[in-house]
């Protein structure tokens, strides 16, 4: 049996029925959609079959008028954090005709009214020619700093440009709003998680024709590191410019690659009494190869040596 879901309001893929995020506050689930629509349910009511969904007005949408944010497209939310009594959103933000920045909006959270203001953008802005690498997770690093992720925008040579935020894993202060680059050369990473035990980052992005990647970024070791995108991708192109080998061209090797593709999408950590052990992530894919990763959720493990140990396995949803 698998789990489905019907159509709501507009997903932000051309194959997707509805694009959502889900957090939690106490005991009720948060239920943002791409196009900016909130809701709030019962964490209880969530096995349920029919879930009453009960509307949280904002003004979001009086702040965004991009056509494209409110119908059936690629821009939308990319990201959504509680953090203590705030809530907080990702996007590109459409800064004028053919130009797109990255936003983050935030709002302290009410069951009546989320009332948004712009925290950071971008100084940057490019036209993104129909491209979706927008990155847009966001986490909290620390009580002073959030960590999120921006995607090249579809323009591969950015990621390598310190002058540019695209395509980097970057610090965000929470006072000041000031940045820092963590990392670069990354192509469209969808999925971040911090571990604070180990003061590490976990990360996936997807590749061009495959190629999809895990990523480890040692905080321990303070210096900005570097993946190699464009650079260097496993990706398959047989009229690509990059290497296909990551350490001996100078750049950081992923923890784990897959060609082909699968989509890959957020990562988590599980609870230890899971599997009586704190070293497995679940890692999900939106689709990809019908033998082992379609539309799946990956379970991995790392060892003390923070490399993974032992085989993957995965459950297959059929479903983005």
């Amino acid at each position: 049996d698998y789990y489905s879901i019907d159509n709501l309001f507009n997903g932000k893929h051309s194959t997707a029925k509805a694009t959502m995020y889900l957090e939690k506050i106490v005991d009720n689930l948060i239920l943002v959609t791409g196009d900016g629509h909130f809701f709030y349910f019962k964490f209880n009511e969530f096995n349920k079959e029919l879930i009453k969904l009960n509307k949280i007005q904002t003004n979001i949408h009086e702040l965004i008028t991009d056509i494209d944010f409110l119908t059936k497209s690629k821009i939308g939310i990319k990201g959504v954090l509680v953090d203590n009594d705030n809530i907080i959103i990702t996007f590109p933000l459409k800064r004028r005709k053919d130009c797109y920045s990255f936003a983050i909006y935030k709002s302290k959270f009410n069951y009546n009214f989320l009332n948004f203001d712009k925290i950071f953008e971008s100084k940057k802005c490019v036209d993104r020619r129909g491209s979706n690498h927008f990155g847009g997770r966001i986490k909290v690093l620390d009580k002073d700093h959030y960590i999120f992720t921006t995607g090249d925008f579809g323009y591969k040579s950015i990621s390598q440009n310190m002058a540019n935020l695209f395509g980097k894993i970057i610090k965000l202060n929470k006072s000041s709003n000031d940045t820092e680059i963590i990392s670069l050369g990354h192509r469209n990473p969808q999925g971040l998680y911090f571990n604070k035990k180990k003061n590490i980052i976990l990360t996936t992005e997807h590749g061009p024709q495959g190629g999809d990647e895990i990523n480890l970024i040692n905080l321990n070791k303070n210096n900005i590191k570097n993946y190699g995108w464009p650079e260097v991708s496993y990706g398959i192109d047989a009229n690509s410019k990059w290497k296909n080998n990551h350490l001996k061209n100078g750049y950081i090797e992923p923890l784990k690659y897959y060609v082909p593709g699968i989509a890959i999408s957020e990562i988590v950590k599980t609870p230890k009494n899971f599997f009586n052990s704190d070293n497995h992530y679940l890692i999900a894919s939106m689709g990809g190869i019908s033998d082992g990763g379609y539309q799946s959720i990956h379970l991995i493990n790392l060892n003390e040596n923070l490399q993974i140990a032992g085989s993957e396995k995965s459950i297959k949803i059929n479903d983005r």
